[in-house]
């Protein structure tokens, strides 16, 4: 027991004359770049759905019988073309009954000239008399148009895109029987953010693929929205495309090239994504610093730092994967 003692005593006396010296590591080498501010191009991105220039949809005029309706889905019909009749026995009646009256009148306006001019009657009865004859001459014309608008034909050429009731079928008031399409040019309506709407401008060039397809058309903004969604807050656009493949319904992706502008610019490989949104490294007298940014977009392979960082901050562009916050580190460019 007394010789392990001894033996560790020593051990202890050799090791205070030989005491370990401290190592110091070399600061890691990471290239940096100053940030810049540059005038570019912003291309923003939106999702759409194409749609006719114009649509109606023809309604029944009053309740009766659908006699005919000699139009199907995707016929093309010219303006003032036959698309519906509409009979009502009631409206008939109506019609018989007015032309009726006015023969009646026309006979009795007819036998008091006979009397007019031989002084037999009083000018008053005369003025009656042509105010019979009048009101009725309007009432037959009435119900003739009221007759007549169970012939329903097409306000404007286009094409069939749907039909609603099948002939021979008893209809309401206002009961929806063919959908009439404009053809002559069709439109993408797209929703746009509130924040993004004052950078648009009807006129500009719009580029609109319809992955249906497999093209992509060049079209021109329109209009753009002056009443936002209360939900969404967006602005509905409309792009106008001069081709008749794109058909209504089908989904289409709309990219417009926004106005020149002086923004700052990041390469994508320097930006990170952490719990607390994206951020990059950067150097300030030698020190590594995290700053948090907002990302505004893309403009090639870099993206647009809306906030976070400033003209002339040093940028750590290659290394992003060895530093941490408050290392000290050598910088080239």
């Amino acid at each position: 027991m007394k010789r392990i003692l001894l033996l560790l005593s020593v051990l202890a006396l050799a090791s205070c004359g030989h005491r370990v010296k401290p190592v110091h590591s070399a600061p890691v080498t990471v290239r940096v770049a100053p940030v810049a501010a540059e005038v570019t191009h912003v291309q923003a991105s939106y999702v759409g759905k194409a749609e006719a220039a114009a649509a109606t949809t023809i309604t029944a005029p009053y309740a009766g019988t659908l006699v005919d309706i000699p139009v199907k889905q995707g016929q093309r019909v010219k303006k003032g073309q036959v698309v519906a009749r509409v009979y009502s026995e009631q409206v008939k009646s109506a019609f018989d009954i007015a032309r009726a009256s006015l023969s009646q009148a026309q006979d009795g306006f007819e036998r008091i000239q006979k009397l007019k001019d031989g002084g037999a009657v009083a000018d008053v009865k005369v003025v009656e008399i042509e105010t019979q004859l009048a009101q009725a001459r309007a009432a037959q014309a009435a119900a003739r148009r009221t007759l007549e608008e169970g012939t329903l034909k097409a306000p404007f050429e286009g094409v069939i895109g749907d039909v609603y009731a099948q002939k021979g079928i008893r209809v309401d008031a206002l009961q929806p029987l063919v959908q009439l399409l404009d053809r002559s040019g069709t439109y993408v309506r797209f929703p746009v953010p509130e924040g993004e709407i004052m950078q648009l401008e009807p006129g500009m060039d719009v580029e609109v693929e319809v992955p249906a397809l497999g093209r992509t058309f060049q079209a021109t903004l329109e209009t753009k929205g002056v009443v936002g969604q209360a939900l969404s807050h967006t602005y509905d656009c409309l792009a106008r495309v001069e081709d008749a493949s794109l058909l209504p319904g089908m989904v289409c992706k709309v990219r417009i090239l926004m106005p020149a502008d002086v923004r700052i610019l990041c390469p994508a490989g320097a930006v990170r994504t952490g719990a607390e949104g994206r951020y990059v490294w950067c150097v300030e007298q030698g020190v590594v610093v995290r700053k948090s940014i907002v990302v505004g977009g893309y403009s090639g392979r870099n993206i647009i730092v809306e906030k976070g960082l400033r003209e002339g901050d040093l940028l750590i562009v290659e290394g992003t994967r060895k530093v941490s916050g408050g290392m000290r580190v050598q910088t080239v460019q």
